[in-house]
């Protein structure tokens, strides 16, 4: 598949990998003798080259209009913000479908105590700018290189402290 966002193209498998893009368009690839086991070589690399020759993305596949991420849950900001988490990274971040748009609108600032709150385990923390403002072994809130909020462990694994694989429900509050 062909994700389209924001100028930039991302070529790969419809297995979740692109769950974290906002994507503009969505294609599927059209590719006739393909082998079974070799995407990469046969489909994504070829299709990635194209794009990058100038190829209108329209001769490599039809665009698909009901594409949906395995990773979905919409953000809601009310009296709290409710979100999703994606995943954990191999760090041990636990990165959540809550971006930094949705923590201005709620009015989380900088240095602020909040509450996360997974499943019925509630944890308060700080909002932080970069993993330095921590103290080592802190478990702080903030937003990530991608935009998206996730809860870190100063040199350690948040996700593996607070028992978080991905998939639970996350809210925000003050």
């Amino acid at each position: 598949m062909i994700l389209e966002s924001e100028g930039h193209f991302f070529v790969g498998p419809d297995n979740g990998v692109f769950s974290l893009i906002d994507a503009e368009k969505v294609y599927e690839i059209s590719v006739k003798n393909a082998s079974s086991t070799f995407h990469g070589r046969d489909v994504f690399a070829p299709a990635a080259a194209k794009i990058d020759m100038g190829d209108p993305i329209e001769e490599l596949g039809r665009e698909i209009k009901t594409y949906e991420k395995a990773m979905k849950k919409e953000v809601d900001v009310s009296e709290r913000i409710t979100g999703e988490v994606y995943c954990t990274d191999t760090f041990g971040n636990i990165i959540t479908s809550i971006k930094k748009e949705h923590l201005e609108v709620y009015g989380l600032n900088l240095g602020g105590a909040f509450s996360v709150r997974f499943g019925e385990r509630v944890f308060k923390m700080q909002f932080v700018q970069t993993y330095g403002d921590a103290d080592v072994g802190e478990i702080v809130g903030l937003v990530n290189s991608a935009g998206h909020f996730e809860v870190s462990l100063r040199e350690g694994s948040a996700a593996e402290r607070l028992e978080i694989r991905g998939g639970e429900s996350v809210e925000v509050s003050v």
